[in-house]
């Protein structure tokens, strides 16, 4: 199986509440829906009945800097989540202080919902190889945060391939029973979401501009799960075209 590895896992994290800050974490379970706590949670926009009525950072940047825990980290799918606001303040995620506080900054009235099938934008994994973020960091002249990018797989491939190059493959993190397979279906397309800087929320249009001059706003693969179980930071990511 050595023959068909094709990078290792640079880095893990997940998106508790849709549109706020990431955590990154070293070990992560997957099932059939995405991975444990990954945007399981959302805010929505009243009256919007388009199949996106997520309140997100293009609508309001600021969410980015909002971070959401696990008040028990070990137990993602039970525990409470609270959030820390930007002004430091440390508020339960269901207490009515921060749906008032997004509220007021987005203009209009917000609900809290719950899926525990998650609040995906198309599909429930996504990943980007280093490859392709050093060449983005290239274009756009300037560091990049891989954050910006909202990724739940960060991969340091092998001869910097491309993720485009796994598109209707299989791929498979570790070689533990419990290994997860996951299948890369088709390049993300971009939108302003990667303008922000993911810690300050400062708009920057030359990153969009440079993934759209690169590859036509294309940066990073969707996936989804074809068997659920671990990723570890450090797994080898074996590819199989014939599953």
């Amino acid at each position: 199986m050595t023959e068909n590895i094709v990078g290792r896992v640079q880095g893990l994290f997940i998106y508790p509440i849709k549109s706020m800050r990431g955590i990154s974490v070293s070990e992560v379970t997957s099932y059939w829906y995405g991975l444990n706590g990954d945007r399981k949670v959302a805010f929505t926009r009243a009256g919007i009945l388009s199949g996106f009525p997520w309140l997100t950072g293009r609508e309001l940047p600021a969410l980015l800097r909002y971070e959401p825990y696990f008040v028990d980290a070990q137990s993602p799918t039970s525990s409470p989540i609270r959030v820390r606001t930007p002004d430091n303040r440390d508020l339960p995620l269901e207490g009515p202080e921060l749906a008032q506080e997004l509220s007021a900054a987005y203009g209009d009235a917000i609900s809290l919902l719950k899926l525990k099938r998650g609040t995906f934008d198309c599909m429930p994994l996504s990943l980007i190889t280093s490859a392709t973020l050093r060449e983005l960091e290239q274009a756009a002249g300037r560091a990049l945060d891989v954050r910006r990018f909202r990724p739940n797989v960060l991969v340091e491939g092998i001869d910097g391939v491309s993720e485009e190059a796994w598109a209707g493959s299989t791929l498979t993190f570790g070689d533990r029973d419990d290994a997860a397979h996951i299948q890369a279906n088709y390049p993300t397309e971009r939108c302003v979401m990667i303008n922000l800087d993911p810690h300050s929320a400062v708009s920057d249009p030359r990153v969009l501009k440079a993934v759209t001059r690169k590859n036509n706003a294309l940066a990073g693969i969707y996936a989804a799960v074809n068997r659920p179980g671990t990723i570890r930071v450090g797994d080898a990511v074996y590819l199989d075209k014939g599953r």
